[in-house]
């Protein structure tokens, strides 16, 4: 049985992969910019909380504004560390409100704002890495090359990995959640079933060990992702979702309290690492009369010094904003649970895939186009050919005794895609992101399946002559 390192990918291997598309992503920023998008100045003009983080004042009135609530923090915080990097100086937080005001408003200039994008191609490279760990996991390591280039190359991952904005960020540092949450769930299936054949051959196990550094590494990478965007804390479903699928290949009710365990301890430090990233949740400016005179910024007229409550008022402000776009973009609005399988169906799989045409902000008033989505009819049930290769796989692995990471991997990709189908608001390309990668990686075991066949047909037709062997001796 595999190791923890060999097990993941190797290691060393998905890192290497992460770093090769971080390079080509910054390659691309100098070679070919993308054009400026309206968001990317709203994050660079609130890039100067990373002054307020950075120097200590986590009670600073600032942090109780709007700005200081409507966008995650992680992204401002990355883009304020580069650019004091760079030699600049980050905006004071009031030049938000400019923006806010004007959302065409723009206090960077182009240089500026090609040092605002450098640290999210460079996490986007780390999520690269991690479909590559993802994508081995599951068919090997020609499907997890595949996968990573089948990412590295979509429309648009490489569009977010270009954009001064939360989502590429968000998406990746949560894959790198989801492969080290597989890799552990592999990891101790194996002591589990390992044990127990070496039981019954009479011989010591060969325990793999995976501590409880492991979960807190999967909590402080998911705690990052959501303190990037909020959704992305779903990428800490899969360790849970995954428990009753290692009892009932076990049969060990202490496995389960060990999966249980970790879990729990991978959400609680998800949760400090979200409170930790973030000062609004926890501020608590000594001011009176409030909202403070004289602040050139909309101060919140409810604050609540609970944790809870401005969780709670985070989440609200979210939906009201996506209530709001709906109302205010009628055209993009998904009301029904029909129009949502329609548009993910074809747009998700079509102009947002592999074989979609870039740029994609140019095409986004069309909901459903021949012209645009024609790569659904080739990518979609490549994909879900590679899910049935990957449930017949999961089936031989348990037979052979191992675990059956490829049962693990469709849990995965089942969880991300029912999210965007029950969620997916608007037909926005920011929400089929999450859709790419589990795509990547079904399409990847697909395609090396479909690359097999000639091979198999080859052995069918002409099989190998019989092995000679000696007659025995007498």
């Amino acid at each position: 049985m595999m190791g923890w390192p060999k097990r993941i990918g190797g290691l060393g291997a998905s890192l290497a992969v992460g770093a090769l598309a971080s390079v080509g992503f910054l390659v691309t920023l100098v070679v070919n910019p993308p054009a400026h998008f309206a968001d990317e100045s709203a994050y660079v003009s609130q890039s100067g909380y990373w002054t307020l983080y950075r120097s200590g004042l986590w009670n600073d009135p600032t942090w109780l504004t709007y700005a200081g609530v409507d966008l995650p923090p992680l992204t401002k915080h990355l883009v304020g560390l580069a650019l004091e990097v760079s030699g600049r100086i980050p905006p004071p937080p009031p030049v938000s409100e400019r923006w806010y005001a004007n959302i065409s408003y723009r206090w960077e200039d182009d240089a500026t704002l090609a040092v605002a994008r450098v640290p999210v191609a460079l996490v986007a490279g780390v999520g690269i890495g991690a479909v590559f760990a993802l994508g081995r996991l599951a068919g090997g390591p020609l499907a997890g090359l595949l996968a990573a280039l089948l990412l590295a190359f979509n429309p648009l991952y490489s569009q977010a990995a270009g954009r001064a904005m939360s989502d590429a960020p968000a998406e990746a540092l949560g894959l790198v959640a989801v492969a080290l949450t597989l890799s552990a769930w592999h990891v101790r299936l194996a002591q589990v079933l390992q044990s127990h054949a070496e039981t019954v051959r009479g011989s010591r196990p060969n325990r793999p060990w995976v501590g409880i550094g492991t979960w807190l590494a999967i909590g402080f990478f998911a705690g990052l992702a959501t303190g990037s965007k909020l959704n992305a804390g779903a990428t800490l479903f899969p360790a849970f979702v995954l428990i009753p699928l290692g009892l009932i290949v076990t049969r060990r009710l202490t496995l389960a309290i060990r999966l249980t365990l970790g879990a729990l301890a991978a959400s609680a430090t998800a949760f400090g690492v979200f409170v930790a990233i973030n000062p609004f949740v926890t501020a608590r400016p000594d001011l009176e009369p409030w909202p403070p005179p004289g602040y050139p910024m909309r101060f919140l007229s409810r604050v609540d010094d609970s944790i809870p409550a401005r969780i709670q008022l985070i989440l609200e402000h979210r939906w009201e904003l996506t209530r709001a776009s709906a109302e205010q973009f009628p055209h993009h609005a998904l009301n029904s649970l029909t129009a949502k399988a329609v548009s993910v169906a074809v747009q998700g799989f079509g102009r947002f895939g592999p074989l979609g045409p870039p740029p994609l902000n140019e095409h986004s008033l069309e909901w459903l186009s021949p012209r645009l989505d024609w790569g659904a009819a080739i990518w979609l049930p490549l994909c879900l050919a590679g899910g049935v290769v990957l449930g017949r796989r999961g089936k031989d692995q348990l037979h052979n005794g191992t675990p059956p990471d490829a049962w693990a991997v469709l849990v995965w990709v089942a969880i991300s895609w029912t999210i965007v189908l029950g969620f997916i608001p608007l037909a926005w390309d920011r929400y089929y992101l999450a859709l790419q990668p589990g795509a990547a990686v079904l399409g990847a075991v697909g395609l090396t399946r479909l690359g097999s066949f000639p091979t198999t047909l080859l052995r069918r037709r002409f099989p190998p002559p019989p092995r000679f062997q000696a007659p025995p001796s007498t």
